[in-house]
């Protein structure tokens, strides 16, 4: 029996990098190749963790609001931004916190806690992230981001009503 030459999809994980206990297959990739779009802004917002982690410039172009600010600089900028994450980083999975509803505007807020770590520094985060229904789906359109290191409690206490207010030292 002779080994078949490796190809690209071979380089594809096992374990899905969003954090899910799913394989990549099962999970992530679908909304990567475009087969499907994601059905809330939760899975969005893993999708997009995972695509990051993977250096899938293509998917997080193709998901990002017609709004959001890096539609000024281009797609070859973006690209490029997105590759710049490729060296040094780590991603050790994301965890949906909250997310709201859709509003009748066609936009919902998702709170994600993302592990990344930079040369072995953890440099996680939680991202309130705002995302918009159009024609095509679910787009990321922005959000605000702290550190978890900047947390007064660890991350899973937050919740989107906590930020909203500020509150993330909410006792």
């Amino acid at each position: 029996m002779s080994k078949s030459p490796k190809r690209s999809v071979d380089r594809a994980p096992k374990s899905c990098p969003c954090g899910s206990s799913a394989t990549y297959t099962d999970c992530c990739a679908p909304l990567h190749a475009a087969e499907r779009t994601a059905q809330t802004p939760g899975e969005l917002a893993r999708a997009r963790y995972a695509a990051f982690a993977l250096g899938r410039a293509d998917y997080l172009w193709a998901t990002l609001h017609p709004d959001h600010d890096a539609q000024a600089a281009g797609e070859a900028a973006y690209r490029q931004g997105v590759e710049g994450m490729q060296r040094g980083y780590e991603f050790r999975g994301a965890r949906l916190l909250d997310q709201s509803p859709e509003d009748r505007y066609g936009a919902a807020q998702v709170l994600l806690l993302a592990r990344v770590f930079q040369h072995k520094r953890d440099r996680s985060f939680v991202e309130r992230a705002d995302f918009v229904k159009d024609a095509a789906g679910w787009r990321y359109l922005g959000g605000e981001s702290r550190p978890v290191a900047e947390l007064a409690h660890g991350p899973e206490e937050l919740s989107l009503s906590h930020w909203q207010c500020g509150h993330d030292h909410h006792h």
